[in-house]
């Protein structure tokens, strides 16, 4: 049921509401209308009406806070202060912040999430064509870092995989760059070993399939035309 202030109480809110809290303001109109009111449906009947306290639940600039200067035993009791004690870092504690870019070194090493090695190289995401913030993009897979180091740039289209499944097995006799199309058949088709010379000849068969595929398309492309 809506509620209907009378023109008094409407008054007297309105006179009164100045850096008064919701809940204040409830009890002084029961204390002077016997009236009760919750003040959550005070709030938005003074928001709706226009009426607002000017309290925004945030510290005013310039706000000194109570206990500055203080020491525990000036404003905590001292079962205060064990509660306290148990939500606070201890001296000894070390914080884990490995996975902050901030906190490795160019040409650190960690492991992601899915088991592949990465490599720090820049120490901001800019220098690496990168958003300010994207720390991704300061470090580069340790695998695509050594095929770019001795064979130069990667192609957008293509990935390096390792050719006997270790991903830690970092020997460049180890390394290939294949397409994703390739990759793709490869996964397709578990042309994947565990011996390199197997993956190699998987790698033949979907360099192969690969080719017909496109071949194919450009047949069907040619017969559309005509």
């Amino acid at each position: 049921m809506r509620r209907k202030y009378t023109p008094e109480i409407i008054e007297f809110i309105r006179n009164n509401i100045k850096g008064v809290k919701y809940k204040d303001m409830a009890a002084m109109i029961y204390e002077n209308f016997n009236l009760k009111v919750n003040p959550d449906a005070l709030g938005q009947w003074c928001t709706k009406n226009h009426l607002q306290n000017g309290l925004t639940g945030c510290f005013e600039k310039g706000h000194i806070p109570a206990n500055k200067g203080k020491k525990w035993n000036d404003y905590l009791t001292p079962e205060q202060q064990t509660k306290a004690r148990q939500t606070c870092f201890s001296s000894e504690r070390i914080v884990n912040n490995q996975n902050h870019t901030w906190y490795h070194k160019i040409g650190d090493e960690i492991e992601d999430k899915d088991g592949y090695i990465k490599v720090k190289c820049f120490n901001h995401a800019k220098e690496n064509g990168g958003k300010k913030g994207n720390s991704t993009r300061a470090w580069k897979f340790k695998n695509r870092l050594l095929w770019e180091q001795n064979y130069g740039p990667i192609p957008d289209d293509s990935i390096i995989i390792f050719l006997d499944g270790n991903t830690r097995n970092f020997d460049l006799s180890n390394l290939a760059m294949i397409t994703k199309k390739e990759n793709a058949i490869i996964n397709k088709y578990g042309l994947r070993y565990d011996d390199p010379e197997c993956t190699k000849l998987g790698i033949k068969i979907a360099k192969l399939k690969v080719l017909m595929r496109e071949k194919e398309k450009g047949k069907h492309n040619e017969q559309d035309k005509k």
